[in-house]
């Protein structure tokens, strides 16, 4: 890979990590899958009509069986996993590299998925912490090796069907830990 390579860890990290089966507590079940179910419709529609070319990597066929295969699985998911099938359904419009504007980011204060105080960036040699908002940070400069119990490498080819690709090159801010 090319130095300057970034990759979504954060995704990884929730994938990981588990995501809730619950509902939020002041959220009704069935409130909570028609609202997704309806943003699911939202995307299905208004992705083709306001793309310039959403079918250049994807066809419209293999489109519409990801919005199929998560709409028959919402009521068995939790908002996290949602959110990570509609990353994917929005990633796979870059699948092969050629998209750099398509995507769903993970920091949106709406998506409010939780990360570490690090920023990370991928050089030649490996996956470096680069910067920290924790105040005298001794990590800054150390390679990341794993997270949890995954390998780096591993962790990466896991995030893949979630994240932005642009010829290899996954935006620096979404290697986030």
């Amino acid at each position: 890979m090319k130095k300057g390579t970034n990759f979504l860890i954060l995704i990884l990290l929730l994938l990981v990590s588990g995501c809730s089966k619950k509902s939020s507590p002041t959220e009704p079940v069935d409130n909570k899958i028609e609202q997704w179910r309806e943003d699911l419709q939202f995307l299905a529609t208004q992705m083709p009509l306001r793309h310039v070319n959403l079918f250049h990597s994807i066809s419209e066929e293999e489109f519409q069986n990801e919005i199929q295969i998560l709409d028959s699985k919402i009521s068995e998911l939790s908002n996290n996993e949602i959110i990570l099938g509609f990353m994917k359904i929005v990633a796979s419009i870059s699948s092969k590299g050629r998209d750099g504007h398509t995507h769903i980011s993970p920091f949106q204060p709406a998506i409010n998925f939780k990360v570490f105080p690090l920023l990370s960036y991928y050089f030649k040699d490996g996956i470096y912490i680069v910067d920290s908002r924790i105040t005298g940070n001794d990590n800054i400069g150390s390679k990341i090796i794993q997270i949890g119990n995954l390998p780096i490498d591993d962790l990466i080819e896991i995030s893949r069907p979630y994240t932005l690709r642009i010829t290899n090159i996954v935006l620096s801010n979404y290697f986030r830990l």
